[in-house]
């Protein structure tokens, strides 16, 4: 069964995360997510993140398929999910994102450095190699650059 979290607001103005334990989504936001930006509540069972956290927590529940119960307003009754960096991203877009491992408002040159680091350890040409990993980082990367305009997009 495919894990899914739950997110609220909380009164201060964290985000309250709430899921079943499971140790491995445990590793990867502490991973994620700076520990001066996470906070366990014990009594509560819950995370209390940061707002600066949403962006690295969108991005590892995207790229390890953790859905998202998302029960966070905003004042004026817009959801959280609408002001998300993703809600207006294309797709195809926020899929190359992800595939490099990055938040969505990253810069060009964060997803060039990405692309490269990656790349040195998915050529096929390598020890590691992988063909088809190799093969979605460069259309990655051709996407990320189509959508700026650049040559040889």
């Amino acid at each position: 069964m495919p894990l899914t979290i739950h997110l609220s607001m909380d009164v201060d103005g964290r985000i309250a995360l709430r899921s079943p334990y499971n140790a491995r989504f445990v590793e990867q936001l502490k991973a994620a997510i700076a520990w001066d930006c996470r906070e366990w509540d014990g009594q509560r069972k819950c995370w209390l993140l940061s707002p600066l956290a949403l962006d690295p927590l969108l991005v590892l529940c995207a790229r390890e398929q953790i859905g998202v119960k998302d029960d966070r307003s905003q004042p004026g009754g817009e959801s959280a999910e609408a002001l998300s960096p993703y809600a207006l991203m294309p797709e195809d877009l926020r899929a190359s994102f992800v595939t490099l491992y990055l938040a969505p408002n990253a810069p060009l040159c964060v997803a060039e450095a990405s692309f490269r680091a990656l790349a040195k350890v998915f050529h096929p040409d390598f020890f590691v190699g992988e063909e088809e990993v190799m093969q979605r980082l460069n259309a990655a990367i051709h996407i990320i650059r189509g959508y700026l305009g650049l040559p040889g997009a």
